[in-house]
């Protein structure tokens, strides 16, 4: 599982520096530069979410679904406030 999430991590960060290349191609002190840099941050915020948002959602399931299986409760009974 370790290993899965270093690859993960490792797409997330190549991913960024290809959006980087692709994005930011005026020379630093122009005027254009700071607002290419800008759209790069919003997307590269948008690039590191969603994966991690897959990845946790997809870890609080499979702790839902292993928390079920070792009580032999539904989750509406464990979850009950």
């Amino acid at each position: 599982i370790i290993g899965f999430i270093l690859v993960v991590l490792f797409m997330i960060y190549k991913y960024r520096v290809f959006l980087a290349s692709i994005i930011v191609v005026s020379n630093p002190g122009d005027t254009s530069f700071n607002e290419e840099v800008s759209t790069m941050t919003w997307v590269s915020y948008i690039a590191v979410l969603l994966p991690t948002m897959i990845i946790l959602g997809k870890g609080f399931m499979g702790l839902i679904s292993g928390i079920e299986k070792l009580t032999g409760m539904k989750k509406e009974e464990f979850l009950n406030t």
